[in-house]
């Protein structure tokens, strides 16, 4: 059985993201994600990007776990979090070319690929992509957007972690019980109901 390696990983999801057989977008896509190297792994606790950062900009997450945390103003609001195969990005530095105002945690350890600004740039014009890619990004980053806002005003608190241990099941242990009931936009009591309900802890 033939295993693709992170590299082809990523050739397909970028494929996939300009969703064109064009000969141009093929050979982009290809030169993409040839121009992705890995970085040292992180271990729980430690940050891919910090707020004030100007990070690379575009991510590939292998194994492992990432979340995005939101400092500013009362304690701490958890964005998103990122799951194994994903491509993904410091939205402030790649569409609004300003530093970071979030950071990326990592919660488990987490095998990294980034691709450079320089190369993205350069692959970009050699390629003459013009905002195809910039498009499909924006895209897909809005329809996360979307998905998640549409999940939180839809669902049941009970779905609601439901659907997230389906996209992770390591969840109940890499987030703290604040963590989670904020990513999920519940209460400390609501989470702690549907817990002890559905799943025997507290």
């Amino acid at each position: 059985m033939h295993h693709e390696n992170p590299k082809q990983k990523i050739h397909r999801d970028l494929l996939n993201l300009l969703n064109s057989n064009s000969s141009r977008h093929l050979l982009a896509a290809r030169d993409l994600a040839e121009s992705f190297q890995p970085i040292a792994p992180l271990n729980r606790g430690d940050k891919l990007w910090r707020e004030g950062d100007d990070s690379p900009f575009l991510f590939y997450l292998e194994a492992g776990a990432l979340v995005e945390v939101d400092t500013k103003g009362d304690g701490t609001s958890v964005l998103r979090l990122v799951v194994p195969g994903q491509l993904f990005w410091c939205e402030d530095v790649f569409f609004y070319q300003q530093a970071a105002q979030t950071a990326m945690r990592c919660l488990a350890p987490s095998p990294i690929w980034h691709l450079t600004k320089g190369d993205f740039e350069r692959i970009h014009a050699a390629h003459d992509l013009g905002f195809d890619l910039i498009n499909a990004l924006s895209l897909k980053t809005l329809g996360n957007y979307r998905s998640r806002t549409a999940q939180l005003v839809q669902l049941s608190p009970a779905k609601r972690l439901a659907h997230a241990l389906n996209q992770y099941p390591a969840l109940l242990s890499l987030l703290t019980r604040e963590e989670l009931a904020n990513f999920l936009s519940l209460s400390r009591s609501s989470l702690h109901r549907v817990l002890k309900q559905g799943y025997g802890r507290n």
